[in-house]
């Protein structure tokens, strides 16, 4: 068949004609902004279109990289490897199976396909140990379950199990989060970490006063007497049945957790609803109550498992992920666009500038534990001082043999101790890593961000920086007076004493408020520690100069709080001389992570991370133009390191300090 020009021309993928539109000649012109918007809108789909192609066509080409370059016995993994696991967010039920999704990372193991995993590398000899790290999320009771024997299974060979968590406190319920965790041969807290054991509550608004002060009228038919899914705007409060049958529902769940946990762990079941009754353990009070096995960092259960694995400091086990094992055994391949993406860190990342001495690392935001979700795609700054990311970038700076001195500048109102704390320990280890810290604190560095700050070798403040803050501070909101005025009642019903102390619902209680009080206490006289033993200060001192009260820099300088009075620049300036060169330029400054634009922010979206540590505007040049010339080219040229990089899969972490 034969086809014109015009079929053509009219529209096709990137292409439509424009619409001719007549005007009147006295028509007004539109702003430049209005102009902007409707172009906008006109290419929006097209953008989209085309981004997702640029993904497909990606992976199309990774994979075909992969079957061009792959030796016919297919990728060998390394004879020894540790599998871990990050347990966040929720578990899926359904298998993701299309291979371009799971080779590129994008889809979430489901709970099939993670129990499947875990038997698989049971029984594969060079899967030597499992690391699970537990973040925020909300799991199912029968998921957990699940998850804990394919568990369980596993540990029949023998093989070591450590788990890890900041605080044992982000979970859905506190007992579901331990309930995984119980079974593991080492239970590793994070320092000021908290352990949440506060049982199972649920709590139900019912409507009808507020139904009936509307006129509002609902006629509702059920059989029978325990079906109540519209009994919140029928009622006023839970009917008898309602409240035998979730009564008896978490008493059941409640009862099987506490007994396998009890047995876990080795302690008699009453003593372990009494810490249960306590609802939230400080760090020092679950491992006395030997609920956690082990106070420490993340590069700390690294290092032991290394050692106790064979492992030295400069031949360093590798980790597979477990979405990589479930790839790998599923299609053959570890995510090709991973293995990409290590050849341009190789490339980009972790080359040798000739020049560059100082990592200046910039904290804006308030502290969190971990990045929020935002699929590798950075639009503008982000709202945070990810713990996760910013102590990776910590140590990537203090791991690096050019790197001599990390400039970390603040500016942040404070956040999460325990993040806080994350953020503190990398900044300590680039110290025994022979890296001098110093510290810029921008408009304001308080609670959190002077936590973080206290660790520095030199700290720079301006003089009309806020700083100090050294306090701690937490909240229970009650609305339950607001609720009655605006007639909605809310019935609760709990598995264990403390088990509302997070709800708005319902009051504070006497126990509530004193566990409220003890974790304050926990947390402040370890932000007292912290503040003595990184400014050279007694804990008296130390807590004369606290209490939460905010400081300028200048008078801040004089409290020995900060040690000069200066902006970034002087901060830079002070770390040069301190090297011994005469100026910044002499020794040179690299920013961490270094600042991405145009394909490298696209790369981020397909996963590919680049320009990590250092990069030359040449070699970014060289791999825009490869990868805009001729991917398939690139791919086959770095086809032969294919397997060298197969042997250092996940060897930085285990552990997402990210």
């Amino acid at each position: 068949m034969k086809l014109s020009g015009n079929r053509f021309s009219k529209k096709n993928l990137f292409y439509s004609a424009p619409t001719k539109v007549h005007v009147k000649a006295d028509a007004p012109r539109p702003s430049p902004l209005m102009r902007f918007i409707a172009w906008f809108w006109r290419n929006f789909l097209k953008i989209c279109t085309l981004l997702g192609f640029m993904i497909i066509a990606s992976a199309v080409l990774s994979s075909l990289y992969m079957r061009m370059t792959m030796p016919k016995g297919g990728i060998e993994l390394p004879s020894k490897m540790v599998l871990q696991m990050t347990l966040k967010g929720t578990l899926p039920e359904k298998p993701q199976k299309d291979p371009v999704l799971a080779a590129l990372g994008i889809s979430k193991p489901s709970l099939y396909e993670i129990t499947t995993a875990l038997k698989q590398a049971k029984d594969d000899p060079k899967i030597k140990a499992f690391v699970l790290e537990i973040q925020p999320g909300s799991y199912a009771p029968p998921q957990l379950t699940e998850l804990r024997e394919a568990i369980l299974d596993f540990k029949t060979s023998e093989k070591p199990l450590y788990v890890y968590a900041p605080s044992y406190e982000v979970t859905s319920s506190g007992l579901s989060g331990y309930y995984i965790a119980s079974i593991f041969d080492e239970i590793w807290m994070q320092p000021v970490g908290m352990l949440s054991l506060t049982g199972f509550h649920t709590e139900q608004p019912y409507l009808k006063e507020l139904m009936d002060w509307f006129g509002v009228k609902a006629n509702v038919f059920k059989r029978k007497e325990y079906k109540n899914a519209m009994d919140s705007v029928t009622r006023s409060d839970m009917s008898p049945e309602e409240r035998e049958a979730m009564q008896t529902l978490l008493g059941d769940m409640h009862d099987k957790i506490s007994k396998e946990i009890s047995a876990s762990r080795g302690i008699a079941e009453n003593i372990f609803e009494s810490y249960v009754n306590v609802g939230i353990l400080t760090d020092q009070e679950a491992l006395e109550a030997k609920l956690v096995d082990r106070l420490g960092y993340g590069d700390e259960l690294v290092h032991e498992l290394n050692k106790r694995l064979g492992g030295t400091d400069d031949e360093m086990i590798p980790y597979i992920s477990l979405e990589q094992y479930i790839t790998f055994n599923t299609h053959g391949i570890i995510s090709p666009l991973q293995i990409l993406s290590k050849m341009a860190k190789e490339k980009l990342g972790y080359t040798e500038k000739p020049h560059g001495e100082i990592a200046l690392i910039f904290a804006q935001g308030p502290i969190t534990q971990y990045e929020p979700p935002n699929h590798g795609f950075d639009m503008g700054q982000p709202a945070v001082i990810a713990a996760d990311k910013v102590a990776e970038y910590i140590y990537n700076a203090a791991h690096s043999e050019q790197i001599k001195t990390i400039v970390l500048r603040i500016d942040s109102p404070g956040g999460s101790p325990q993040a806080s704390e994350t953020i503190r320990r990398a900044l300590i280890k680039a110290k025994e890593e022979g890296k001098r810290v110093v510290i810029s604190m921008g408009y304001m560095c308080a609670s959190g961000g002077y936590w973080i700050a206290s660790a520095g070798d030199h700290i720079f403040a301006n003089s009309m920086t806020i700083t100090g803050s050294i306090g701690v501070v937490g909240a229970k909101f009650d609305m339950s007076g607001f609720w009655d005025k605006v007639m909605v009642n809310w019935e609760a019903l709990n598995t264990a004493q403390n088990a509302d102390l997070f709800s708005v619902s319902t009051p504070l209680s006497e126990a509530g408020r004193e566990r409220y009080q003890e974790m304050m206490d926990t947390i402040y006289s370890a932000f007292i520690n912290r503040v003595a033993e990184g400014r050279n200060l007694s804990y008296s001192t130390a807590d004369e100069l606290a209490g939460g009260r905010v400081w300028s820099g200048m008078r801040a300088q004089q409290n020995k709080l900060v040690d000069d009075i200066g902006d970034l620049n002087a901060a830079l300036e002070w770390a040069a001389k301190d090297l011994g060169h005469e100026t910044v330029n002499d020794a040179g400054v690299i920013i961490v992570p270094s600042p991405r634009a145009g394909l490298d922010a696209l790369l981020s979206l397909l996963g590919v991370s680049v320009g990590r540590i250092s990069a030359t505007s040449q070699q970014i040049g060289d791999i825009h133009a490869a990868l805009e010339n001729s991917p398939a080219a690139e791919f086959i040229t770095l086809g032969k390191q294919v397997q060298q990089y197969q042997k250092g899969i996940n060897t930085y972490s285990p552990i997402r300090v990210e």
